[in-house]
């Protein structure tokens, strides 16, 4: 009987497992296109007009810089957490 629960569980944890590796793969997607719609409107705003290639100090809008801490530091804060959670 224990050898049929075993054998059993082990073939309902491919479902577990399966689902949490879509659910990465859904964040993993969802982060690309966080990324490429913000930089997308960064863009239609006005964001390439921050570059100025002689040096001197161009007109532009820091919501470049906002979008890429933010975008960076929400794994880096997953990350973090779960280091502190396992006592690491």
């Amino acid at each position: 009987m224990a050898e049929a629960f075993g054998w059993g569980a082990l073939g309902a944890s491919a479902l577990l497992v399966g689902a949490l590796i879509a659910w990465v793969a859904l964040m993993v997607l969802l982060g690309a296109a966080v990324f490429s719609v913000g930089d997308w409107r960064l863009a239609a705003r006005g964001g390439g007009d921050r570059k100025d290639p002689t040096g001197a100090q161009a007109d532009g809008r820091a919501l470049a810089i906002v979008l890429g801490s933010v975008l960076d530091g929400i794994p880096e804060s997953f990350v973090l957490g779960l280091t502190v959670l396992q006592g690491g």
